[in-house]
């Protein structure tokens, strides 16, 4: 007798600053999986801070258009002007020019919804943009 392929568990992964992200498998494969590292999809993921966590997820899932947004690389100034005062932690992680080069980081307030909103709109869900599958909130 052999045994069903289905089983009723997710593949739990730990990555990056001790985000956990869960994903769903349907057979002892990990067919799922295995359909999201090799396909093309968005991702977003809310905090980069020094973008280790957002370098991991890059490496894990090579085919997917990851994207991060962080407070701390707005121009430095006072918030009541819409600025960051405490240091660009950011621009400490070495792809840091890369990735705002390739639209992939996002500077801005993710508490702000016009922000977001702009983000999705003109960057994440452009015509040619592949589907948005996984979404972490990181942020604190």
């Amino acid at each position: 007798m052999t045994s069903s392929a289905y089983v009723p568990i997710a593949h739990v992964l730990s990555v990056g600053r001790g985000d956990i992200i869960m994903i769903p498998f349907i057979n002892r494969d990990s067919v799922r999986i295995r359909e999201m590292m090799w396909s093309h999809f968005n991702f977003w993921r809310l905090a980069f801070f020094r973008g280790s966590g957002y370098d991991t997820y890059r490496e894990f899932l090579p085919r997917g258009e990851c994207h991060s947004m962080e407070i701390a690389c707005l121009p430095e100034g006072p918030r009541n002007e819409g600025k960051w005062p405490w240091g660009n932690f950011a621009a400490k992680n070495p792809r840091y020019q890369q990735y705002l080069d390739e639209n992939r980081l996002h500077c801005g307030d993710a508490n702000n919804i016009t922000f977001l909103d702009t983000v999705w709109k003109n960057e994440m869900k452009r015509p040619d943009a592949p589907p948005l599958k996984i979404v972490i909130d990181d942020g604190e």
